[in-house]
């Protein structure tokens, strides 16, 4: 009679164990009521195995921001690039990673004031995220952190609803907020009403484009 040939997955089963593939030994594992996987002879924690799916899913999500920011600019770029009148770019221009910082320096512009580089970065210095070789990628501000960095430049009223935000703006009012799942931080300059879309000024690209009402996230009114 032949015998079949077992696999090793099927001894585990049938021996209740788990086997360490790189050092060749067998671990009893489950059959002593151990739950950990064994990964090359390495042991894992329940514990570990959920951190490390929860790492894994931080990191996908921010790769997903950040490819979300990507799209945006490039249908914003897409969307500037008309046969109109050439824009006219902004001194308060910045590189992308400082989008908050050129934010605070333009509506300081626009409110009659000379933006203080140097302050402004001591201010958001705390919340900013940078790369292996120290250049700024991001600040990352909880809506409290943001309101006490801005209320160091400008009056604020933070705002709670559209309504709200519609009307200062229509009025002459400016406004700091963010966009892209908070990824992008742009000035609020205008409204239109009737197509349910603000103008914005981008500080990355150095002018002013439109975005829909539902994109605005965390607004705050500056004066």
């Amino acid at each position: 009679m032949e015998v079949p040939e077992l696999s090793l997955e099927m001894c585990k089963r049938l021996m209740g164990g788990g086997y360490a593939l790189e050092l060749g030994d067998y671990r009893e594992t489950e059959r002593d009521g151990y739950n950990g996987i064994i990964d090359g002879g390495i042991t894992i924690t329940p514990d570990e195995q959920q951190q490390a799916a929860m790492d894994e899913r931080a990191s996908l999500e921010e790769e997903r921001r950040q490819q979300q920011h990507e799209q945006q600019q490039d249908e914003d770029r897409n969307q500037a690039d008309t046969p109109d009148a050439p824009k006219e770019e902004s001194p308060n221009k910045v590189e992308n990673g400082k989008c908050v910082h050129g934010v605070i320096a333009e509506a300081i512009s626009k409110l009659g004031g000379t933006p203080n580089v140097e302050k402004i970065n001591q201010a958001l210095a705390p919340y900013e995220k940078k790369d292996g070789d120290g250049k700024v990628i991001g600040v990352d501000v909880s809506q409290p952190q943001i309101l006490s960095v801005l209320s160091d430049f400008f009056a604020i009223e933070n705002v709670t609803s559209q309504p709200q935000l519609v009307n200062a703006i229509e009025k002459g009012d400016i406004a700091f907020a963010f966009i892209n799942n908070d990824a992008h931080a742009v000035l609020i300059v205008g409204v239109d009403r009737d197509n349910s879309t603000f103008t914005c000024y981008d500080p990355v690209f150095g002018y002013e484009v439109e975005h829909n009402f539902r994109e605005i996230r965390r607004p705050v009114i500056l004066r």
